[in-house]
């Protein structure tokens, strides 16, 4: 069975984390958006996203029957044990979409139209000083100059 990890931050492909935790097992990267509010985090230098109902632009990666979540649990400090609000972000489902509208695999019947994605708390945001991106989009070279 594949894995889907929708991803908008540094697991993207071309950003410093995607070759040490999406390399090895990923079978496709296809661009799409999921809803919510993406925010930069200056001190940080990643982005965080939290419920909302903005495109946030990103990439549903596939991974392969061997893939676990756990090392990407870890970058993310997530822990499935811990309180929510214990951790950095919450892993939980997002229904992706292509960039023309229609879900992310609706006409394959054989792949699930949702993905899992990590999510921040408004909360998080705050405290790191989140800086709003209202083209839902985030690169680390936008980062940089979000900080100059």
């Amino acid at each position: 069975m594949t894995v889907n990890v929708f991803v908008y931050g540094t697991l993207m492909p071309g950003e410093c984390n995607h070759p040490r935790y999406c390399q090895s097992h990923l079978k496709s990267a296809t661009i799409g958006y999921v809803f919510g509010k993406i925010y930069h985090l200056k001190q940080l230098g990643y982005p965080g996203v939290c419920e909302g109902t903005d495109p946030v632009w990103g990439y549903c990666l596939t991974f392969d029957a061997g893939f676990t979540l756990a090392a990407m649990d870890t970058l993310e400090d997530y822990d499935p044990k811990r309180d929510p609000e214990q951790n950095e972000y919450n892993r939980c489902r997002a229904k992706v979409f292509y960039p023309h509208g229609t879900p992310h695999n609706e006409s394959v019947q054989d792949r699930p139209t949702e993905a899992w994605i990590y999510r921040m708390a408004v909360t998080n945001i705050q405290r790191h000083q989140g800086i709003y991106l209202p083209s839902g989009k985030w690169s680390s070279w936008e980062g940089i100059s979000q900080t100059v």
